[in-house]
């Protein structure tokens, strides 16, 4: 694990799913949680819950979020636009 995966996230920005199942790998090799969240400068409780969520759901992908439906498809959108 030489390779800094999480890099390129903002702070308080999802991590990938990628770097989620890097965290996993590093768990299942031995590693402490606190090491996992220090290697990955995020606090112990996220790879917590990144955890206790794959251990749940056996995923590492976003949840989709709940919200109201866009009133406007993409191609209404561009549409729109080019007008």
């Amino acid at each position: 694990f030489g390779q800094i995966i999480s890099g390129n996230r903002k702070p308080n920005h999802e991590f990938s799913p990628e770097a989620k199942g890097a965290m996993l790998a590093m768990l299942e090799a031995g590693r402490s949680e606190r090491d996992v969240a220090e290697e990955f400068s995020t606090t112990h409780s996220t790879v917590q819950q990144i955890h206790k969520r794959f251990i749940t759901d056996h995923t590492v992908e976003n949840k989709k979020r709940k919200g109201r439906p866009h009133v406007l498809t993409n191609t209404e959108k561009r549409y729109i636009i080019r007008m």
